[in-house]
């Protein structure tokens, strides 16, 4: 293991409050998107179904990257990767409660143990940036 410098310490910290502060944006922007290509691509076309398999599996790959980076403590003390965490919730949360549960679990480690506040005003706008119609099986 690396010995790291106090200066690469700030810059590590740095990157993981601008990941977090950016987070709810990208991560709400990506749960839109998914929402869009599935209403675009019509109920009954194949490219609706191959949408809907794609994001099945996009979320399969999501549940088990959580599930690994919170069974794994170093992933769980490292602020940049619970930044990525923080983000990758933020995409699911409308489908999966899990990713809505570790979500406020990840913005409290994210501000208490490491010092990263996720800003308010996106905090507020989060019921109102993904569409209600964006619905996936489990």
């Amino acid at each position: 293991m690396a010995i790291s410098t106090p200066a690469e310490d700030n810059d590590s910290r740095a990157r993981a409050g601008l990941m977090a502060r950016a987070a709810p944006t990208v991560g709400d922007a990506i749960a839109r998107a998914h929402a869009t290509s599935l209403r675009e691509a019509g109920a009954d076309s194949a490219q609706s179904t191959w949408i809907q398999h794609r994001l099945d599996r996009e979320l399969e790959a999501a549940r088990a990257a959580l599930h690994r980076a919170l069974e794994d403590e170093t992933s769980r003390n490292d602020a940049l990767q619970l930044a990525e965490l923080f983000e990758l919730c933020r995409i699911w949360r409308t489908v999966d409660p899990e990713f809505a549960e570790h979500e406020a679990q990840i913005t409290h480690e994210l501000t208490h143990t490491h010092g990263i506040s996720i800003q308010p005003k996106a905090q507020a706008r989060e019921s109102t940036q993904v569409p209600p119609e964006r619905t996936l099986p489990k």
